[in-house]
């Protein structure tokens, strides 16, 4: 087995799980990159990371794992080939139609499948860009027109949420908080842990889209001399979030669980320091501010929370 991660199968277009080996720890993290993208990540164990993909591979696309952090220890890359067999939908919860390269059609175990092509077929299978077939354990209900992105700031001590990029209203757009009253208030602010029901519709809109929330407040630390305000804020368009303090000078970002290297942030003077990570799977994650340069670890700040778009 190799000591630089390695992808051994799955690179099919199609795939939406490839199989990486590397001598290393139970737990080490595995990151597959495309390009700069980031398609997904898991952990070793007993030297296999079954990596799921956030989007199914293409054929031509070029990927690559890395150990920790895009590039460390990085295997050789793969180039994802055409696929000699075509899945034409899930007959069961447990099963898929297919057709072989021979143009035979049969129905196989899922698990065959993934045995015999190294990935997991696509939940939704859409060949013509038209018609979708869904795993038939998923039956959809009337879908609401109506779609709403929901940013959340946290910061010591509060906590805000803000209504953002609405679509397909009939009619100003109108907002619920809790089962209150219909408003133009796109925003709230909390300062204790709470669930949060958003409902939104136009003012000619009969039924709304309801969203929900565990609102969860960063307990108050105290403020290293020259860094204040550490916070996060979520941006679900882009599956990531913006890392926020204030400095004088220009900070510094680390991502624990995600990106070990330490970030030049973007500095808008007087004060304010802002990096950008995106995309970034959900999870927990310890995020580091310091003054460029500043090797002194007592000096640092840090916010530990859960990432959730």
């Amino acid at each position: 087995m190799s000591a630089l991660a390695e992808i051994t199968s799955g690179a099919k277009a199609g795939s939406t799980q490839v199989k990486v080996t590397r001598t290393a720890a139970n737990g080490t993290g595995i990151f597959v990159y495309r390009g700069a993208l980031l398609l997904g990540s898991a952990s070793l164990v007993a030297g296999v990371a079954l990596v799921n993909l956030a989007t199914p591979l293409a054929t031509g696309d070029v990927i690559q794992a890395s150990v920790t952090s895009k590039g460390n220890q990085c295997g050789n890359p793969v180039t994802v080939v055409a696929n000699p067999i075509k899945v034409t939908g899930w007959k069961s919860a447990t099963e898929v139609n297919v057709v072989q390269e021979n143009g035979q059609q049969l129905t196989m175990p899922v698990s065959q499948f993934v045995q015999m092509y190294g990935y997991q077929p696509a939940s939704v299978f859409d060949s013509i860009g038209t018609n979708a077939v869904l795993q038939p354990e998923y039956v959809p209900a009337e879908v609401c027109p109506i779609a709403f992105d929901l940013n959340t700031e946290k910061q010591a001590g509060q906590t805000v949420l803000t209504v953002t990029n609405v679509q397909n209203t009939k009619g100003g757009t109108l907002i619920s908080w809790n089962e209150g009253p219909y408003s133009n208030t796109i925003a709230q602010t909390y300062t204790e842990a709470t669930a949060v029901t958003i409902d939104v519709k136009g003012a000619d809109d009969t039924t709304p889209l309801r969203r929900s929330i565990a609102v969860a407040i960063l307990e108050a630390t105290p403020e290293n001399g020259s860094i204040t305000g550490l916070s996060w804020k979520s941006d679900s368009i882009r599956r990531g979030f913006n890392a926020i303090a204030h400095c004088q000078n220009q900070l510094q970002f680390r991502l624990e669980g995600f990106d070990f290297a330490w970030r030049d942030a973007i500095f808008y003077p007087p004060t304010q320091n802002e990096q950008i990570y995106h995309p970034v799977p959900n999870g927990s994650y310890t995020l580091w501010a310091r003054e460029k340069g500043d090797s002194a670890e007592a000096n640092w700040m840090s916010l530990t929370f859960t990432l959730n778009t």
